[in-house]
């Protein structure tokens, strides 16, 4: 189909693979590629959000992928170079455990230990020596600053033993290197002892048409040459091993001669190598079960922040099931008790009633106010004859209206 070239690059696109945005309007026109429009008009305003990334890789490339990578503990791990560690301490804060990033002129940029990691300009008068006491700092022990002077021994700690952060590539790479370097030793090993054999060749073929016992001593003094062998043995060998081959030539002499020190080179190589490897075995080793006891500590808190959540929602959900359960049966007491409160008022005043009517029906001594026997007049009656003489001589004499 139909191609359309790109003015300002190589590329090449199909008109009917494009959206119609991209697509050209004329053939007069000049045509760009998506990717130049992008770069053209887009590129200044991605380099301009970009810019900080940029600033903080050029202060510290090691600061920059950790904070991106994030594994764990990166914080922890110490950068190439060093950054130094001070006391800062921010306006309405106490002093904080950091990590000097960068100084201009008063001002000191640094990033705090701690869960957040922040960054800030610090007046270099509030800077303070890691190596100051914490108790001239006054500072208040909260779980944060404690967290971060944890944070801050472990990043001491691994400054100490050499530990920075290495990736897989990078671990692997290691392993290439030290495995290229054995075998190129392995080969300069033997092509510096081909060149000495074919030396001592070449002197064999020399030597003899001066006398026979020359190559026995330089044999001898081959021999003795090696480090590794004890002197008094060496001797002993020397001499048996020269009386063994009086009567052998001096070329093959000379070759056993070559032959033992090859193999005492190529063993003191092995054994070099091999401490090499098995330090290496056991700093693996040492990791490996570092890893092991973290993996583990993190599942068993994993494991136990787990029960402590279901123990937490188990006692909740009893204890809502149970206050329910208690104001249900508070609700059913509460109406009981209120039909039976009402039910006795209702009989209560039944009774009130009642005993109300009967009081009303009685009349009662006017004198002691006991239940009345005998009638005197229309409002006045007495209970006996003798609250009646009282009640007459007292007063009732003068008001009573009864007929006489």
């Amino acid at each position: 189909g139909e191609v359309l070239i790109c003015d300002l690059c190589f590329r090449v696109y199909h008109s009917k693979c494009l959206s119609d945005e991209y697509r050209l309007r004329d053939s007069s026109s000049h045509w760009q590629c998506p990717v130049c429009r992008v770069s053209t008009y887009e590129g200044r305003s991605r380099l301009i959000a970009e810019e900080p990334d940029l600033d903080e890789l050029q202060l510290c490339k090691n600061c920059f992928y950790l904070s991106n990578a994030r594994p764990d503990n990166w914080f922890c791990y110490p950068c190439i170079p060093n950054h130094e560690l001070v006391w800062a301490k921010m306006k309405g804060f106490g002093f904080w455990p950091a990590k000097v990033l960068q100084k201009e002129d008063n001002q000191v940029d640094v990033r705090f230990f701690g869960h957040h990691h922040q960054r800030a300009w610090i007046p270099s008068e509030n800077i303070q020596d890691i190596t100051v006491n914490v108790h001239r700092l006054h500072v208040k022990r909260s779980m944060g600053w404690k967290k971060a002077c944890d944070e801050l021994e472990l990043h001491q700690r691994f400054l100490r033993e050499g530990r920075f952060w290495k990736s897989k590539n990078e671990d692997r790479g290691e392993e290439e290197a030290e495995s290229s370097i054995s075998s190129t030793s392995n080969e300069q090993l033997k092509v510096t002892q081909e060149p000495r054999a074919k030396k001592g060749r070449r002197n064999q073929s020399v030597e003899p048409k001066k006398e026979e016992p020359e190559p026995e001593t330089e044999a001898v003094s081959s021999s003795q040459e090696i480090p590794t062998m004890p002197q008094p043995i060496e001797k002993v060998s020397v001499s048996t091993q020269t009386k063994k081959l009086s009567a052998s030539s001096p070329r093959m002499l000379h070759r056993s001669t070559q032959t033992t020190s090859d193999g005492v080179c190529q063993s003191m190589c092995h054994d070099k190598y091999t401490k090499i490897f098995n330090d290496f075995k056991d700093r693996m080793k040492s990791d490996h079960k570092r890893e092991t006891e973290r993996v583990v500590r993190e599942a068993l808190e994993k494991l136990r922040s787990e029960m402590e959540e279901e123990k937490r929602q188990a006692v909740s959900k009893a204890v809502a099931n149970m206050q329910g359960e208690m104001d249900r049966k508070c609700k059913q007491v509460k109406e009981k008790c209120k039909e039976e409160f009402v039910e006795e008022i209702k009989k209560l005043a039944t009774q009130h009633k009642q005993l109300i009517s009967q009081t009303k029906k009685k009349q009662w001594c006017y004198n002691c106010e006991e239940e009345a026997m005998y009638h005197c007049c229309w409002n006045t009656s007495y209970c006996s004859i003798k609250c009646q003489q009282e009640h007459w001589h007292a007063e009732h004499k003068r008001t009573c209206r009864r007929k006489r």
